[in-house]
Order: C-alpha cells, then sequence, then structure tokens
C-alpha cells in the first residue's frame, strides 16, 4: 500500500531558514520532528520520483521512518543482504538530523536525500562531492566514497541523492582477523584515494562509515542487538556478501586544487568553525592550536584513534598493525606516516599472513560500557589521543 503524500503548500517561510538551521529544526515546538520539516517538499520530490518515507513509531513512542510502499526494495546494485536478514524485518531510519530523509524511487529503490548546499553555505561540500563522488571516478575500486547519484536544485538549494546504506564498521563485530585487516585496508585505501585528490576529511569516526549492507537487526560489537537482545558470539555475517566499506559525510571536508601550492595547504582551528556548533569529536592537538595545520596529518590521526578504539587490544601476531595505528596518532603531525605510507604498510602486512592465520576468531574488546556508533565515549586509554580535562580537549557530542 503507498501513503499519500501530505499536501503542504511550499513557501520559503515553511523551511529553515539556514544550512545550521535545517541541522537543528524538527524537535521545536514540542511534538514535532525532524520529518516534518521535509512535508512542504513531499510533492516536489514525488514529481521526480522520489517518495519521502513515512513517520512510525515503537511501542515506546521511538521515531522511525519507513517506505512509502509495503514492496521489498528493489536489487541496487549497491547493497546486499545475508540469509538470515532475508528472514527478519528490516529495521527502519532513524532520522535525528533534519539535513537528510530516506526516499524510495519510482522502482521502489532506497534513497538517502540530502541537502548539501544552501545559497552560499555548503559549496565546499558539493564541490567535494563532485570531485570525489560523480562521473567515471565514482567507478574507481579504490574510491570508497558513497556516490552521488543525482543532484536536484530547488531555488538556491541543492540535494544530493545517494543510495541508501547503513553503519557498519564494527556492528556486528568482526569474525574473523581477515576481517578486521580487510575493514583497515578499505578504510586506508578509501582515504588514500581522497588525499591524493587534495580532499581532507576532518570529521572521521565509525558513524561516519557505512557499509553496503541492506539492513536488518544486527548485533553490535558487545553482542547487544538493537531491541535490548543478549547474542552469542559474532556470525560470519561479512561472508555472505562482498564487503565494501564507505566514508560519508565531507560536509566539513577541504578541498585544493590540483595546480595549488602545497604551502597553501593548511587550516586553522576547529573545522565546524564558521559551519555549525560543537564539533562532537576528540580532537587532536593541532586543532586547539592558533597555528595552521596540515588537514591530511590531521585525517590520519583522526581515522588511527578510531583504529585503536577498535583494535588495540589486538596481540600477536598482530601488534604490527596496532603499532602502526600508534604511529598514526603521535604527536607530532610529521612524525605520523601518510596515508600512501599506511596503505604500504598494511599492504605489507596482509601479504604475510597465511590463510589460517586470517581465518582466525578475533575476540572483542575488553568489556566496557556499551559502545555506540554514533556517540563518542572516553579515549583516556588510547595512546597518542588528547584527552584532557580542559572542555576544549573533551569534546561532547554534537546534539545537532
Amino acid at each position: 500500500m503507498t501513503s499519500t503524500p501530505v499536501t503542504v503548500p511550499f513557501t520559503r517561510d515553511t523551511l529553515p531558514k539556514t544550512l545550521r538551521d535545517w541541522r537543528t529544526s524538527g524537535w521545536e515546538p514540542k511534538g514535532t520532528t525532524p520529518r516534518d520539516v521535509w512535508t512542504p517538499l513531499e510533492q516536489f520530490f514525488l514529481e521526480r520520483g522520489l517518495t519521502l518515507w513515512k513517520k512510525c513509531y515503537t511501542r515506546y513512542r521511538h521515531l522511525y521512518l519507513v517506505p512509502g510502499n509495503d514492496l521489498p526494495r528493489s536489487p541496487d546494485g549497491f547493497v546486499y543482504s545475508t540469509p538470515v536478514s532475508d528472514t527478519r524485518p528490516e529495521s527502519g531510519f532513524d532520522l535525528a538530523k533534519a539535513v537528510h530523509c530516506p526516499a524510495r524511487t519510482v522502482d521502489d529503490r532506497d534513497v538517502l536525500i540530502r541537502l548539501i548546499a544552501f545559497g552560499d553555505e555548503g559549496l565546499t561540500h558539493l564541490a567535494v562531492l563532485r570531485r570525489l563522488a560523480t562521473g567515471h571516478v565514482a567507478f574507481r575500486g579504490e574510491n570508497h566514497i558513497v556516490p552521488m547519484l543525482r543532484e536536484i536544485v530547488r531555488d538556491d538549494m541543492i540535494f544530493a541523492v545517494f543510495p541508501l546504506m547503513h553503519e557498519g564498521f564494527d556492528s556486528p563485530w568482526h569474525y574473523n582477523y581477515g576481517e578486521v585487516v580487510d575493514a583497515v585496508y578499505q578504510m586506508i585505501e578509501g582515504l588514500t584515494f581522497c588525499h591524493e585528490r587534495l580532499v581532507a576529511h576532518l570529521d572521521i569516526d565509525i558513524d561516519n562509515v557505512l557499509i553496503n549492507f541492506k539492513g536488518g537487526p544486527t548485533q553490535d560489537i558487545n553482542g547487544i542487538t538493537q531491541f535490548g537482545g543478549i547474542l552469542g558470539p559474532p556470525t560470519p555475517f561479512r561472508e555472505h556478501f562482498p564487503v565494501r566499506y564507505y566514508l560519508n559525510d565531507f560536509e566539513l571536508s577541504v578541498c585544493y586544487e590540483h595546480d595549488s601550492d602545497p604551502s597553501t595547504h593548511v587550516v586553522n582551528g576547529l573545522p565546524t568553525k564558521g559551519l555549525r556548533g560543537k564539533y562532537g569529536r576528540h580532537v587532536v592537538s593541532e586543532m586547539l592550536s592558533e597555528q595552521p595545520y596540515c588537514p591530511f596529518r590531521a585525517d590520519v590521526w583522526q581515522l588511527g584513534r578510531m583504529f585503536l578504539q577498535c583494535f588495540q587490544h589486538l596481540d600477536e601476531p598482530w601488534t604490527p598493525l596496532t603499532k602502526l595505528f600508534t604511529e598514526m596518532t603521535l604527536e607530532d603531525p610529521l612524525a605520523r606516516p601518510t596515508m600512501s605510507q599506511a596503505l604500504k604498510c598494511v599492504r605489507q602486512f596482509r601479504s604475510t599472513m597465511s590463510s589460517d592465520s586470517l581465518a582466525s576468531r578475533v575476540p572483542r574488546p575488553p568489556p566496557s560500557p556499551r559502545r555506540s556508533t554514533t556517540s563518542l565515549e572516553s579515549a583516556t586509554d588510547v595512546p597518542g589521543i588528547v584527552t584532557g580535562d580542559t572542555p576544549e580537549n573533551n569534546l561532547e557530542p554534537d546534539s545537532v
């Protein structure tokens, strides 16, 4: 059964006034949701073959979105399912921010629409996506950027359409060491691809890594399902399809022209400066300095920190990996390896490991408070991470 869009007269007064407002809108006045922000645009997108997902609520009144019809998602070449997920209902979309909204195409493919640029805001984000996620470059095997399928323009707003994917770098937890090495390699490969094209991400963490999975209930890193149930040991989830990891959300990224002077490839302060509110990440020390710093070296630090968060507990013969991750988080930016050097290191390490070693089971991290792929945790036990007691060194998650 197909839902009928609610007809709301479209005027600019019915929409947020700035890109930052789009991020923060939807929860006021009481009883409204981020999905309501998109209601005036339903007919606009419907005329372009896109039906926005509709609101549903759990028994505990938790909001999530589901497709407007009851038909299964059509294959699109981007995502896969597993024998287990095929027998269980897909999870809905948890919409926390109004800046994006899932939709279904006329042939039942599921996509995500995101407002990228609004007037003069977001133009760097748009330029990065056009450079990395469109055209022939989007077909490159070493490109791990979520492809931009389409741009849609309404007045001075530019929306981008992406295939709908799910978070999954460490959820469900890795079944064997081969999966760990593959995940690490793909992420370093993808960021190397960005850096070679003079794009730095500056917002790297687990929640900005997607996997080509269609969706459905899965267990997280501590074996707790999204419904609160306890699961047994990890299952070979990633053996059922050719797993690809994608780096997502280039909102805070910077890019430089190919013929630009390398000495100009620097930034100052936090990446959010002038763009949005709180950063929501643990920050590398040079971001707190008043001096210009290299954004590519900052990317290396952020990715190394993410890897240590997941894998610092691994012991022999996997310590060469954790040693690399620690080097990536060194205090001195120039002492950190470049992404291309890190990629070469992982490639060499992988070539020395036997098939039996790669097939052996990988232990979970030590017991800790439940981890979420959308929230930060203390990193005081991770080498090389700035976690001082000052407020600016231990930033709270971005609540918008």
